[in-house]
């Protein structure tokens, strides 16, 4: 590990001893919706010579992780439904015959719980060609599977590692701190939100809970997320059709909901701190009551 922090400054995301993905300076996947809120903690960042010292980051068990994932878009079905269109589009004009069942078996294969990044040596820092450099009986560094992999939404790879029961105890860890002390990102660029990923996340959420709870009016949802814990104390300006606004009180996940779905409202503005608390909202009340669909 040390030889890439020599290169540079590095934010990585690992699973136990392992890591998953990394970025560099201002180069970097942000994972922050993979953990579920006061995530933040110390954990063990390695130095030169294996000196360990603890700073802030992000750690949660790899189950908290499948869980949010399933119910962010990434379910196994979904998964495979975004594997399978991403290869369709490489395909184009590309060759990459790997199909979803063998990518799946490849990273399966791999006992995360007995690894370590030293034990991965040279390919420290990237399990991908750990993973794949065995795959169809092709060298991974010098065909054009590596870039098909390298260029892969991430969360495929994540939740598919997910699948392997030995892996779910691990803890996720996502080292940040190093960019923030050399001035490459600020807490709230960590902490940031991807505003179009969370907009389709909680309007997806939101309609599933809603169809299988049977509530078809907004009214009883809101009726059934304060039977859920909520509070109906957020107002939404309703602009009626004779022109006059009238302030309404709902449940935060429905006033969002409904500032999503009427973007015309100039009386209302969606800021992030309630999209992103609205959808962990969500995320709690499927623990209560879960979607039978993404539950395993």
């Amino acid at each position: 590990m040390v030889k890439f922090f020599l290169m540079g400054t590095y934010i990585t995301l690992a699973l136990g001893d392992v890591t998953l993905d990394f970025g560099k300076n201002n180069f970097y996947q942000n994972h922050y919706l993979l953990f579920p809120p006061n995530s933040e903690t110390l954990v063990p960042y390695r130095y030169a010579d294996n000196r360990i010292e603890y700073q802030p980051g992000f750690e949660t068990p790899l189950m908290e992780v499948r869980f949010r994932l399933n119910h962010l878009g990434y379910s196994m079905a979904e998964v495979q439904a975004h594997y399978e269109r991403y290869r369709a589009g490489w395909n184009r004009t590309g060759d990459v015959e790997l199909s979803f069942d063998e990518f799946k078996d490849a990273i399966m294969q791999v006992p995360f719980n007995e690894l370590s990044d030293n034990l991965l040596e040279p390919d420290n820092f990237d399990i991908r060609k750990h993973i794949f450099k065995p795959a169809h009986g092709r060298d991974y560094e010098n065909s054009e599977l590596e870039d098909f992999i390298q260029q892969m939404d991430f969360n495929i790879i994540l939740r598919v590692i997910c699948e392997r029961p030995d892996n779910l105890t691990l803890p996720l860890r996502w080292r940040y701190q190093d960019l923030i002390n050399s001035g490459w990102a600020s807490q709230e660029d960590i902490s940031e939100i991807n505003r179009k990923e969370a907009l389709i996340n909680h309007t997806r959420l939101f309609g599933r809970i809603q169809d299988h709870q049977g509530k078809a009016r907004l009214d009883q949802m809101d009726g059934w997320l304060l039977d859920q814990g909520l509070s109906k104390n957020v107002s939404y300006f309703k602009k009626r059709q004779d022109g006059e606004v009238v302030e309404v009180k709902h449940t935060l996940p429905v006033a969002v909901r409904n500032m999503i779905h009427h973007p015309e409202n100039t009386s209302n503005v969606l800021t992030d701190d309630q999209l992103g608390s609205s959808l962990e909202s969500l995320l709690e009340v499927v623990k209560i009551s879960p979607l039978p669909d993404l539950a395993d």
